[in-house]
Formats: C-alpha cells, structure tokens, sequence
C-alpha cells in the first residue's frame, strides 16, 4: 500500500511538447486537458488505424495531432521530424496504451505490433529526452488500464502491454535523468478521476518508485518480500 503522492510545484517548458499518445477512448482528451491545465504544450500522437481496435473514439481537436503514418521505424521517424520541426524538442512520452478488445486470443498480434511501436519510440526519443529541461523534469510514462493492481489479480485476463512495465524500469536506469514509471490505472476509475491520478503521478517527487497500480480504493506497487 502506498500513500497519495506529494506533489512537486514543476514549471513545464512552454517551447517543449509532452507527446500523449491516443489510446482511442475519451481518456486521451481528458488526459490531454488536465496536462494543458499544468501549463504542458501538449501534443497527440495517433498510432496507424491498424493497431486500434474497433470502436475507437474521434479526438477533439483541441489539441495538435502528428499522425504515424505507417508502423515501424520510418513513420516513427517522420511523425518525430514533425514534431520536432512543428512544435519543438519532446520533453516528455506518455503513453496510454489502447485497452484490448476481448477476442478471445491469448497473444494478439495488434497488442504485439503495437508493443513493438512503443520500444522503437522510446529509441527514437532517447536524445530529447536526455536533453535538459527548464522543467527539471523529462519524463516518460506507460499508462495501461487495468486492474489497477500491477497484474497481480489477473481477474480480467491477460493483456501483454503490462510487459511494458519492464520498459520503464529497464529505462529508469539507462536514463537517470527520466522521470520514468509504469502505471496501471484501473478500468473501473471513471477518465476525470483517472487523469488526474495521472497528473498526480507526474508530479510525485519519488524518483525511487518505478510503477504504481492505482484503484478507486488504493494506491500500490510491489516490493519483494524478505
């Protein structure tokens, strides 16, 4: 169990976006409001059609949209020009990662393709990220919905984005200077409380804690037992 987090007071760099990457619900917007709100320069990063599920919600466009134009590492790598030229350096990549559709396969091809996107942009971003901020803080963020529980439970089956946890912590320490952490935030957290645990996230000064599971009812990560 772990407490509410403190919450640093961060001056996020008005010349440097925090890409938000759309996980096609209504989370993306809400999400995207709230980070504005802290004074981020949000930008949405929309993966190619192919790697959503159906029923994928429309974003507003409230927000500027890079799209990825093809999976791998040349759309990557186009999107990023875009960005960089468009709306300056990255600061920071959080990524929201798409909730399944249950269909019923135990390993889906789209979760791995998709999972394969979010290591080749992490690769592609090691340099602006590793670049000083004014903020005091880059940072980069995977966020899955689900039990709220680190996987622990497995009441709702298995989904492989939770592997991503093993991304953060590996880059936790390749990228010292990365505000880095995994974040299971439950289905049943309706978006506003959900985002703002997200913003809370962002904002705690415990660099040591590298993935969190937050549920309407608690907060945890997990530890090794002794």
């Amino acid at each position: 169990k772990l407490p509410l987090p403190d919450q640093l007071t961060l001056s996020p760099d008005p010349e440097r976006p925090i890409i938000l990457s759309d996980d096609g619900t209504e989370f993306t917007a809400e999400a995207a409001a709230r980070l504005s709100d802290q004074g981020w320069k949000v930008v949405v990063w929309s993966y190619p059609e192919g790697l959503y599920s159906a029923g994928r919600v429309k974003q507003s466009e409230d927000f500027p949209v890079v799209r990825q134009s093809e999976p791998g590492a040349v759309g990557i790598q186009a999107a990023l020009d875009n960005i960089r030229s468009t709306h300056g350096i990255p600061a920071g990549f959080i990524h929201l990662h798409p909730t399944r559709s249950d269909s019923g396969e135990l390993f889906s091809p789209l979760e791995e393709d998709l999972i394969k996107q979010v290591f080749l942009i992490c690769g592609s971003l090691k340099t602006d990220l590793n670049h000083s901020s004014n903020s005091g803080r880059n940072l980069l963020l995977i966020v899955l919905r689900g039990e709220g529980d680190l996987s622990v439970s497995g009441e709702n089956g298995f989904q492989e984005g939770s592997g991503l946890s093993g991304l953060a912590k590996t880059l936790r320490w390749e990228w010292p200077d990365v505000f880095c952490r995994y974040i299971d935030l439950s289905r049943e957290l309706e978006i506003e409380p959900a985002a703002r645990s997200l913003l809370a996230e962002i904002q705690d000064p415990d660099r040591s804690l590298v993935e969190v599971g937050i549920s309407p009812t608690s907060r945890q990560t997990l530890k090794r037992q002794s």
